[in-house]
């Protein structure tokens, strides 16, 4: 089943689960895109896009990105996992429930042609010990390597990437782990070194 049609599926599972319904989507966390949607009412493009927005912003706009860090740095935690699951807003006739779902993820794949992005999508999934699948640019290929696999960005090869995460899941998803260990590692490494350099 497509990608797409698997999303369809869940939004209309959704739906059908959750009594009066009226709206379900699914939005990609790394561009703030609208995938797919289900409403029982006509809405402008527009307002869809921007709902789709208003959706990163609530779990990963800079301000809310700056609250976790700080959250993380006075814990010891380093990790790029996200601390907001769900946001739940009352307006004036409905409730509308947001819910950030990474865990059920089996491939996290991210694709780019900006030599410089900093992949902040690609660190949650090594947070969270998920297969990757990144486009082979220099600068990713570094920083990931050891751990996502990695394809041009024709359509062609980036559907064979998947392809292949999905069947050497397990495989890459301990690379991920690994990985995750060994930035974790250096990260308390850094830490500590500036601790003993500030005593």
């Amino acid at each position: 089943m497509a990608m797409s049609d698997q999303m369809a599926a869940m939004i209309r599972h959704l739906r059908q689960e959750v009594p009066s319904c009226v709206a379900a989507g699914v939005v990609d966390m790394a561009t703030g895109m609208l995938l797919s949607f289900e409403t029982t009412e006509s809405h402008p493009s527009e307002v869809l896009d921007l709902l789709a927005g208003a959706t990163l912003d609530l779990f990963q706009g800079r301000t809310v990105t700056m609250i976790e860090d700080i959250f993380k740095e006075r814990r010891g935690i380093a990790s790029a996992e996200h601390y907001f699951q769900e946001v739940l807003v009352n307006s004036s006739n409905l409730t509308h429930l947001f819910i950030r779902d990474n865990h059920n993820a089996d491939v996290v794949a991210v694709f780019t042609t900006d030599p410089d992005i900093m992949n902040r999508a690609a660190f949650e999934a090594i947070g969270l010990g998920r297969p990757l699948v990144l486009s082979d640019l220099p600068k990713l290929r570094a920083r990931f390597g050891q751990a996502a696999l990695l394809c041009g960005n024709a359509p062609e090869e980036m559907a064979e990437a998947i392809r292949c995460a999905q069947r050497d899941h397990d495989d890459l998803a301990q690379r991920s782990t690994t990985l995750q260990r060994r930035l974790r590692a250096q990260h308390e490494t850094a830490i500590a070194r500036l601790a003993s350099l500030l005593a």
